[in-house]
């Protein structure tokens, strides 16, 4: 398999499981979707720092966006030639 099929496929499994880390992150942040556990101080200071938001979700999604764009190289060895 190509390094640049490789990349596609990788990029475009990474895009829904960030989803899922961002979804998960802001059910942590309002249980019940309520926000009244939020202001009454029920959430853990760590979950109010949205570790998901950031860590799991916005920066997979950039990880996710570089791959899809060095996966529109031509040729399978095309990827290797940039490289070195």
């Amino acid at each position: 398999m190509c390094v640049s099929r490789f990349l596609r496929c990788v990029s475009f499994s990474l895009v829904p499981m960030a989803m899922v880390c961002m979804l998960c992150n802001v059910l942590l942040l309002f249980p019940d979707l309520k926000i009244h556990f939020l202001l009454e101080g029920h959430v853990t200071r760590e979950a109010t720092w949205a570790p998901g938001l950031w860590g799991s979700g916005l920066l997979v999604l950039l990880a996710a966006r570089s791959f899809l764009r060095s996966s529109r190289t031509s040729g399978c060895f095309a990827f290797r030639r940039q490289v070195s």
